[in-house]
C-alpha cells in the first residue's frame, strides 16, 4: 500500500523502532528493501549506517538522514547500536558532514518531542539550532 500510495523513501528512526525487538526492526527493512523503498534511521549492519542514503531527481542529489530520541526503553542488543540512530550530536554533526560533501541537500528527519505538548522544549529548539548550523 505504501509503494502504490507513492511512498518513496522511510524514516525508520522512532521511539517504536525497537518494539518487536532485533527480528522486527530487521524484518521491517527486508520487507521495505523487497519493495524497493529505501529507508533511513534503522540499519541492519555498522556497515549498512556508514551508508548515506542519497536520491537523486532531476539532477539534484538529496542526502536523508534520521535519528530518534529514543527506544520507549526497550534496550539496543549489545555491539548493535547501529540498529538505530538515536540522538548524538557528534554522530549527527558527523553525518551532516558527510552527507554535505555527497549531496546538493541534506534532510534531517527527528523524532522528538513530548506527546500532548505542542510547542518545543529549549532543548529542542537548542538542538534544531545546532542542525541548523552544522
Amino acid at each position: 500500500a505504501i509503494k502504490d500510495a507513492g511512498v518513496d523513501i522511510v524514516s525508520t528512526a522512532n521511539n517504536h523502532s525497537l518494539d518487536k525487538r532485533e527480528k522486527g526492526l530487521l524484518t521491517s527493512l527486508t520487507n521495505l528493501d523487497q519493495l524497493g523503498i529505501p529507508s533511513v534511521g534503522t540499519y541492519s549492519s555498522a556497515e549498512d549506517q556508514q551508508t548515506l542514503t542519497i536520491m537523486e531527481k532531476n539532477g539534484i542529489k538529496v542526502a536523508y538522514l534520521s535519528y530518534t530520541y529514543g527506544t520507549n526503553g526497550m534496550p539496543i542488543p549489545e555491539g548493535k547500536d547501529y540498529l538505530v540512530n538515536l540522538i548524538n550530536k557528534e554522530a549527527m554533526k558527523n553525518e551532516i558532514h558527510r552527507a554535505r560533501e555527497a549531496a546538493d541537500l541534506t534532510v534531517m528527519s527527528i523524532h522528538w518531542g513530548n506527546e500532548y505538548q505542542r510547542f518545543p522544549t529549549e532543548e529542542q529548539e537548542e538542538l534544531a539550532q545546532f542542525l541548523v548550523d552544522e
